[in-house]
């Protein structure tokens, strides 16, 4: 009893005591699944990434699209216009 009760004077008798075997295994293991965590916040900012991607480029094929409707519209309202005039 009295060993016990002077390990509570000694913070690290508390602490179980562990090889070095299951050390190395526990830091592999945490480093193993840190970087598998981060693999994965990886992955899913690149495909967040690549679906922006996506869209730009497909909100740019539509203003282009839309550019070259406009450009034709005002090509027939000048026609128009010009017609107008001429026929005054």
């Amino acid at each position: 009893m009295a060993a016990e009760i002077h390990s509570l004077d000694d913070p690290s008798a508390l602490l179980p005591d562990i090889s070095p075997g299951p050390k190395t295994a526990n830091i592999w293991f945490d480093n193993m699944v840190s970087d598998w965590m981060v693999r994965s916040r990886i992955n899913a900012s690149l495909e967040s990434v690549q679906s922006t991607e996506s869209a730009m480029q497909q909100l740019i094929a539509d203003l282009i699209g839309r550019r070259a409707a406009i450009a034709t519209e005002l090509q027939r309202v000048n026609a128009e216009h010009d017609s107008v005039l001429v026929a005054e």
